[in-house]
């Protein structure tokens, strides 16, 4: 009702009616200045013809236009903004990725050569797979697979063949894992007190045997010649020891000096009594500093 009042107080526009045409050299302009007056005189007279009940419709429905108006702006306004942002970390994550090459039949070197044209700036790790049929040296097999999006800080894994070579000869143990390593060098014939495994500050490959010694394809004696593996440990985590056949206040000693608990049962029959048989952790691997490491020791009966 209020409104209605209100449309009814606003008067209709009037047309103006114009003059009949006179001379132009006497009254150029004036029909046209008279009826501008009377507009204007209308015009500035309709605000003091308006009822206060008009006022008051006015008053209260005004601000509820431009509310609702205002509400709609800052709505698109944050899609706009919306978008844009969404735009933008898309854009920002396609170019912090590329495909990933296909590698096969390569070396790591030439591999690694491959990937930092592409802009690419990881850390590549390499093992070697026994293989007869694939070129010695070349990778036989890539993860992330070829084809795949990678991050230009991604961690990638190569297997490359490893041709069957002289037995009196050290393999290359670099890039792959030392608890693996250390099972396959006591497979092997080597005695556990001749493995000696160091951990070296990285923070990429934890577990991974970064050098060794003796180096790879070096003449070895697995039975007398001493091995060192240095093996990558990350801060805040610890290296696991070997400590097989070694008494078991010395094995405690040495968890210890690793940063490390130990708990251990005297439950293993045969063997040298008070020596560590076997250890739940094994050699090699990398565990939170503080870890506890349970011992089996042999009794002596």
């Amino acid at each position: 009702n209020d409104l209605k009042q209100l449309y009814k107080d606003v008067p209709a526009p009037r047309t103006p009616v114009l003059q009949p045409a006179v001379d132009q050299d006497t009254k150029p302009v004036e029909p046209l200045l008279r009826t501008t007056q009377i507009t204007n005189s209308r015009a500035a007279e309709q605000p003091a013809r308006m009822s206060e009940r008009s006022k008051a419709a006015l008053k209260r429905y005004a601000p509820l236009f431009y509310t609702r108006r205002s509400v709609t702006i800052g709505a698109i306004s944050f899609a706009v903004l919306l978008c844009a942002a969404a735009g933008f970390w898309i854009s920002r994550s396609a170019a912090g990725q590329v495909a990933m090459p296909d590698l096969h039949g390569q070396t790591a070197d030439q591999a690694n050569v491959k990937l930092q044209k592409l802009g690419w700036h990881g850390h590549v790790v390499v093992s070697k797979v026994p293989s007869s049929a694939a070129q010695d040296g070349s990778i036989v097999e890539e993860t992330p697979d070829a084809g795949s999006k990678i991050k230009l800080s991604q961690t990638i894994y190569l297997k490359v063949a490893n041709q069957a070579s002289d037995p009196n000869k050290t393999a290359d143990f670099t890039g792959q894992d030392a608890s693996l390593i250390y099972a396959k060098l006591i497979q092997a014939g080597v005695p556990a007190a001749n493995i000696t495994l160091k951990a070296q500050p990285s923070a990429n490959s934890a577990g991974m045997v970064l050098s060794q010694n003796p180096a790879a394809d070096s003449q070895f004696d697995p039975q007398t010649a001493p091995v060192e593996l240095d093996v990558a440990v990350p801060a805040g985590e610890a290296l696991v020891p070997g400590v097989l056949n070694l008494n078991v206040d010395a094995a405690g000693q040495l968890l210890i000096q690793n940063g490390l608990h130990y708990h251990y049962t005297i439950d293993r029959s045969g063997g040298t009594p008070n020596t560590v048989a076997d250890q739940d952790i094994p050699p090699g691997r990398v565990v939170p500093n503080g870890s506890t490491v349970e011992l089996h020791v042999a009794n002596s009966g």
